[in-house]
Parts: C-alpha cells; structure tokens; sequence
C-alpha cells in the first residue's frame, strides 16, 4: 500500500487527468453544437462547464451527460407538421442558452461532482436519476411535437395548442419511456449496474410526469391580449408584451425543468436506499 503522500498525488493526477480530457471533449462537442445553432454561446459556455465537472463523477456520467444533449439536441431538428405553433408559444427554440443548461443539467452535475468525492452510490444514483428526467422531458416534448398532433391538458384533458406545457399526447409519452429506456441502455453499456440502470429510468419517467404535472398547474401562463393567444413568452410574436393569466409569477418552462430534474434525482436516491445499495 503506498505511502498517503504518494496515494494524494495520484489522486490529484488522475483530477487533473479527467478534468481535461473532460475539458477538451465538452469543449469539441459544444463548438460543434454551436455551429449547429444548437447552443447560444452562453450555453456552450454552460455547457463546456457542466461537461467537465461531469468527467470527475466518472466517464460514465460523462457519456450519459453527452447522450441527453446530443439525442435530445438533434431531435428538436425533426420536421412534423405540428411545429408551426410552438414557435408562437415556447418561450425559448431549440438554441439552448446557458439558463437552459443549467436548468437540464445543473441537478445532475452537482451530483456529479458530490458523487466523486462522497463515493456513495446514492449520489451516482440521483444523478442518473436527474439526467434521465431530463432526457424522458425532453424526448416527450419533441417526439410529441413531431408526431403527437394535437394535444391535451394532463390536468383538465382538453385540447390545447402544440407546444403548451404540462400536455400530453400518445407519441409523446411514448417517447417519455424511451428516452428513459436509451439512457438505460447507454448507462448498462457505460458500465453502470443494471438495477442502477433500472432505478434511474424508472425515476426518470416519474421526473417526466412530475414535469408535466408541474407545467399544467403551477407554472406561469401568459396571454396576448391582441391575438387572444396563451403563450410563454413575456413579448409575443406580434410585438405585444403579454399579461400573466395564471400560474406562479416568474415559475416558467426552466424553473419547472429544474425542479422536475431534482425531484427524479430525489426518486432515484430514495430507491437506492430503500433497495440497499445507498
């Protein structure tokens, strides 16, 4: 066994080791989406970041972190006859800002970064958790602008216009379970236990629903006066800034993804507990 001097100074090289190579991939993989109008330049910024603190939970959480953006990331770019109105009602497009970012994965990198120096599984097992709810969210979302249709308010059932928070569709919860189901499957293959696995897709499904439940109740509405139109944004298409109708003040799309993203961590921290493994 050596010496501690000597077992501190291989820690620190292997810190630095994965800090950059974790750097340099974050670095290539946010260049590049950004050069794709993926990410805003404060957004590859929050990401170069998010990216490299992953690195030192293990290349695992890394590759899992690179799985959600690049899948989630390309499908905003699938066509669908539904995607002419989100445009007029989502606060934000597909051009993640750092906000965005952070609002995805900042829940998963703090328990990255707890993770690797805790050594407690639970905390691996809440970031898988957090990141798969994201990746179930957003999945949801794209999948059901694409090929969802029209959907419906999961609070009052009701058709409501494509792209309003908190409704579902069959193609988009499909697609919940299978961005749940892609990211096990990448974990299984990035060395993760397949109980962990397991447990962080069946948090991340109820971070999913969380999210929705979140977006259909609490999180703040706005209506254009002029077009008569529920949207998200505070100036509307037409030039209008629009007036809250409901909702909390200031709890928008982000601040729902955050949350939803902290409660499948949460999910997923109880489970490893509860089955023995925290």
């Amino acid at each position: 066994m050596p010496p501690n001097g000597e077992a501190f100074n291989a820690m620190v090289d292997a810190t630095l080791y994965r800090l950059v190579l974790g750097f340099l991939g974050a670095s290539a993989i946010a260049l590049w989406a950004k050069r794709a109008t993926m990410l805003s330049r404060s957004g590859a910024v929050a990401a170069v970041m998010a990216g490299t603190i992953a690195c030192l939970g293990g290349w695992h959480l890394a590759l899992l972190l690179a799985a959600f953006f690049l899948s989630s990331s390309s499908l905003s770019l699938l066509p669908g006859t539904s995607r002419g109105e989100p445009g007029d009602i989502i606060a934000k497009g597909s051009r993640r800002d750092a906000r965005q970012v952070f609002a995805n994965g900042g829940a998963f990198t703090i328990c990255a970064l707890v993770s690797a120096y805790s050594q407690n599984p639970a905390w691996t097992a809440a970031a898988l958790g957090s990141i798969f709810t994201a990746t179930a969210d957003t999945w949801a979302t794209e999948l059901g602008l694409t090929f969802g249709g029209q959907p419906r308010s999961a609070v009052s059932w009701k058709r409501v216009p494509p792209g309003t928070s908190g409704a579902v569709t069959a193609a988009g919860t499909v697609g919940m379970f299978l961005g749940a189901g892609f990211m096990g499957t990448v974990a299984v293959l990035a060395g993760v236990d397949t109980r962990v696995a397991v447990i962080g897709a069946t948090a991340g499904v109820l971070g999913a629903v969380t999210d929705t439940l979140l977006g259909a109740t609490i999180q703040e509405r706005r209506m254009c006066a002029t077009c008569n139109r529920q949207t998200e944004r505070v100036l509307h298409s037409c030039g209008r800034t629009t007036d809250r109708s409901g909702g909390i003040r200031g709890f928008d799309n982000d601040l729902v993804n955050l949350t939803s993203t902290i409660c499948g961590g949460i999910v997923a921290w109880l489970l490893i507990l509860s089955s023995g493994g925290g």
